[in-house]
């Protein structure tokens, strides 16, 4: 389970390589909860293996509005 802020690091070489995110995507797949304002489909189509397991992507989505970013809030806290 992630927040599509998570997901879009994913698009981010630096964060992640792309065996990381293959491996995490082929073998458990992810869900990601949809945060207004945030075009999950755009960030997939951004990353070639974020493109290529697509199917493994679940986007759960919002029930209520929350613009609050989960990264925002451990940013926060530290």
């Amino acid at each position: 389970l992630c927040g599509a802020d998570l997901l879009e690091s994913m698009t981010n070489s630096a964060a992640w390589t792309p065996e990381e995110i293959e491996r995490i995507l082929s073998q458990f797949g992810v869900a990601v909860m949809e945060l207004q304002g945030v075009d999950i489909d755009k960030i997939i189509n951004k990353s070639t293996v974020l493109t290529k397991y697509k199917e493994h992507i679940f986007v759960i989505p919002q029930r209520v509005v929350n613009s609050v970013s989960s990264s925002l809030v451990r940013e926060l806290l530290d």
